[in-house]
């Protein structure tokens, strides 16, 4: 703990269970409009063009060191386990504005340290107008994050017992990535590795 009351805390998370995690990124407006001249080359079935591109496209992945997720998942699996949690002595009030201001996550991408276990998952999904359309998500298994630190500016209110909890509840329930389980599926929920006060 510094000066300014601020406690960091080094963490590592983990694969929990036999579902790995997946990913479907945003892709750019070039990155679409790439992918829409491609769809207009071919008929139903996607050509390994197309699916290499979604491969490239879809996935959190940067030259640098590869695999990554982005750290705002975490706060946001973070900030829902905190919405069914009341802070002790404080009547009904919950962690929920305590983790929005007063949990920093100091990187913006938090790397995989494996690289290896990636694929490619694709499969026909309809449409609620009636189209169907090929979707596909990026999927990691055997996954760990590689350490990264988060600054707990109001440890008075979330001390590492509570934070420590908290993250147990959001890998448990509501988890990372598409297709997590706070979305009713199977993927990406984790568990502490590590949580080290620095």
């Amino acid at each position: 703990m510094n000066n300014l009351g601020i406690v960091k805390y080094r963490i590592i998370l983990k694969q929990l269970g036999s579902y790995g995690i997946r990913q479907h990124k945003m892709p750019s407006p070039e990155e679409l409009n790439e992918l829409k001249q491609l769809k207009k080359k071919r008929g139903t079935v996607p050509s390994k063009e197309e699916k290499d591109l979604m491969f490239r496209i879809f996935r959190y992945w940067d030259k640098k060191k590869g695999y990554y997720q982005p750290s705002r998942q975490i706060k946001k699996a973070l900030i829902l386990a905190g919405a069914g949690e009341r802070i002790p002595g404080r009547g009904k009030e919950t962690f929920v504005k305590y983790l929005k201001s007063g949990i920093l996550i100091t990187s913006e991408r938090i790397y995989h340290k494996r690289q290896k276990d990636v694929k490619l998952i694709g499969k026909w999904i309809k449409k609620p107008r009636g189209e169907t359309v090929w979707s596909v998500k990026i999927e990691i298994n055997n996954w760990e994050l590689e350490p990264f630190t988060i600054e707990n500016l109001v440890p008075e209110i979330i001390d590492e017992t509570s934070l420590r909890m908290l993250l147990t509840k959001a890998g448990l329930f509501f988890g990372l990535g598409a297709d997590r389980v706070a979305l009713g599926y199977n993927y990406g929920r984790f568990e502490i590795k590590e949580l080290k006060k620095l």
